[in-house]
């Protein structure tokens, strides 16, 4: 069964958040093209996130994982839409990337945006 998680399939977890950034810049740019000039109003997308200390402040490990889970929490909505360079962040593809890769998936679990994809989620 392609695309629920499976072995030939991409991770449905990260298929949700792909799809739900997809529809934000979708429901943006229609905005921005067909309400704004007369409504005046603003769309924005809300983050909810949990954020992530060091359990050992000297233990780099512990700075490390901390932001491991900054990354997947919060940095896989963030860094689309706020970094200069838009897609995910470079640690959160790598990580999956890897991971698909060791469990012998025909490609990652995390899918890719296009090319206008990103400059759609960037900025906005």
């Amino acid at each position: 069964m392609q695309g629920y998680g499976f072995k030939t399939g991409v991770g449905g977890e990260y298929l949700a958040a792909h799809n739900m950034l997809r529809a934000h810049a979708r429901a943006y740019r229609l905005y921005e093209r067909k309400f704004k000039a007369s409504q005046k109003g603003r769309v924005a997308i809300s983050l909810n996130t949990h954020y992530y200390y060091p359990l050992n402040e000297s233990s780099k490990e512990d700075h490390l994982a901390a932001e491991r889970a900054i990354q997947f929490q919060m940095g896989m909505y963030a860094h689309p839409i706020y970094s200069k360079t838009g897609d995910y962040p470079p640690l959160v593809r790598q990580i999956v990337d890897q991971n698909s890769a060791k469990e012998g998936r025909p490609r990652s679990r995390l899918p890719r945006f296009t090319a206008q994809e990103i400059e759609d989620l960037k900025g906005k």
